[in-house]
């Protein structure tokens, strides 16, 4: 399971290409879009 970056939850998004995952509360927090992430 991959975590969050930030607060260590469940990551639901991440950066294309990267290996930075995100939660959605902390994806919607930090990008004016989620289009810029892809869902996991």
């Amino acid at each position: 399971m991959k975590k969050c970056i930030i607060c260590e939850d469940p990551a639901e998004f991440s950066i294309k290409g990267s290996s930075e995952f995100y939660c959605k509360d902390c994806a919607e927090e930090h990008f004016s879009s989620l289009d810029m992430l892809e869902k996991l």
